[in-house]
């Protein structure tokens, strides 16, 4: 009664996340493109959740942690998935925070180009598409 209890109080209290089907997508997109920000090593998390409480407190989830510590060894049933996938959800999070500064920034430079008459309203136009399309996965 005592590991359910507290098994639903770390459900409630730490939010345990995964990524959706189009962040998942989204996450393979930006792998094989080579622009995925690795925060966290989710083999690694995956690897301390079967020591207590160490996936989670490395991927920053601290309450999560503190419960894996309580309830070690039941926690190794759940700790390793939450970790891994807690360090890719941080790493989703990242690479889309630094795709949109990335993209920010060149679309600034092209509205300075075009505003100084570096290129054409139709060359902006084309440069504008394929920036979006580069950065279609945030």
């Amino acid at each position: 009664m005592r590991v359910v209890s507290l098994l639903i109080l770390c459900s409630v209290t730490t939010g345990c996340t995964s990524l959706n089907t189009i962040q998942e997508s989204d996450y393979r997109k930006m792998q094989a493109e080579g622009v995925l920000v690795e925060e966290k090593n989710p083999a690694l998390a995956a690897c301390l959740g079967f020591l207590p409480g160490c996936g989670s407190f490395y991927t920053g989830n601290y309450v999560l942690g503190a419960v894996d510590v309580v309830t070690w060894p039941v926690s190794v049933l759940w700790d390793p998935i939450a970790a891994y996938n807690e360090a890719r959800v941080l790493n989703y999070r990242s690479t889309q925070t630094t795709v949109e500064r990335v993209k920010k920034r060149e679309m600034n430079e092209l509205e300075v180009a075009r505003e100084n008459g570096r290129v054409t309203q139709v060359e902006y136009n084309q440069s504008k598409r394929a920036i979006e399309t580069k950065y279609g996965f945030e």
